[in-house]
């Protein structure tokens, strides 16, 4: 019996001396091994051409270098097994600040293109964008009126329209999106298709428990930009306007979303994510 506890004993430890850690750091190159930190990979980029490849084994640990930031999403594409996680973390000293994985990307080129709002290129975005950072905080996106008040509409027909009696004809907001609040805790956005004289009519609407005198606002439309640091995406031409009350990006670092998720995981068990900082999904981290 004691012959085989030991046989067992060392069977479990060859299995676990079997486990291989992967690093990654932002002065890695992509086509080193993977396996130490001198020989570190670059960029979430390879470790999802990797766990494509089946390289990763229930088990191994897939390390991100504290202190270093990196752009993309991790894609898990194998699973673990009871007892052998595959761990999604950090390595380096304790007392320095875990690994960022980030769908932010750096904002440039910007255009003065008049009244304090200036334009960027953003092609590497979604055609929704969602979230746009400026001096490390999240930016409005640009409505009227601003944020922190509320338009009401006296009336509204079925799905499809809204009436206020104190909204002016001018500017027309055909082609912006229109936020309306049609229950006690949400609403719906929907796109205006026309807008004549106090009334807006939208595509696709939800009536909901819409009532009289409940509240909307308008956004997404580089016209609702007048407020520091507002902003508008156009999905089209993929570029970002923002309104800045200094009227100088330089003195600003602005970055936006190009990635919807951070860490993506379906129907995948065993994965132990830990000591990351997911940060920047467009939809979700």
């Amino acid at each position: 019996m004691r012959k085989i506890v030991l046989i067992l004993t060392f069977v479990m430890v060859a299995l676990i001396s079997n486990a291989t850690n992967y690093y990654i750091k932002s002065s890695g190159n992509d086509a080193n091994t993977g396996l130490s930190d001198a020989q570190a990979w670059a960029t979430t980029i390879k470790v999802n051409a990797a766990w494509a490849a089946g390289t990763f084994a229930a088990g191994d640990s897939i390390l991100f270098k504290r202190g270093d930031t990196f752009i993309g999403t991790i894609i898990v594409r194998e699973s673990g097994t009871s007892g052998r996680n595959i761990i999604v973390g950090a390595y380096g000293a304790s007392n320095i600040p875990k690994p960022i994985i980030t769908g932010l990307k750096d904002l440039t080129g910007w255009t003065d293109v008049g009244g304090n709002i200036w334009e960027s290129s953003a092609t590497a975005c979604k055609s929704t964008l969602n979230l746009v950072v400026v001096d490390g905080k999240i930016a409005q996106i640009g409505r009227y009126p601003n944020a922190g008040t509320m338009l009401s509409y006296e009336s509204f027909s079925g799905m499809v329209s809204i009436t206020d009696n104190q909204l002016p004809a001018t500017p027309n907001w055909t082609g912006a999106e229109v936020y309306i609040r049609n229950n006690n805790y949400g609403g719906q956005r929907r796109t205006i298709t026309d807008h004549t004289g106090t009334t807006i009519t939208y595509a696709g609407g939800n009536n909901g428990d819409m009532k009289n005198g409940y509240g909307y606002f308008i956004q997404n439309d580089v016209r609702t930009l007048d407020a520091d640091k507002e902003w508008f995406f156009n999905p089209i031409t993929k570029k970002i306007s923002m309104y800045f009350a200094d009227n100088n990006p330089a003195l600003h670092t602005v970055k936006a979303s190009i990635y919807d998720t951070i860490f993506l995981s379906t129907d995948k068990n065993y994965i132990t994510v830990t000591n990351l900082q997911l940060q920047g999904g467009n939809e979700a981290n």
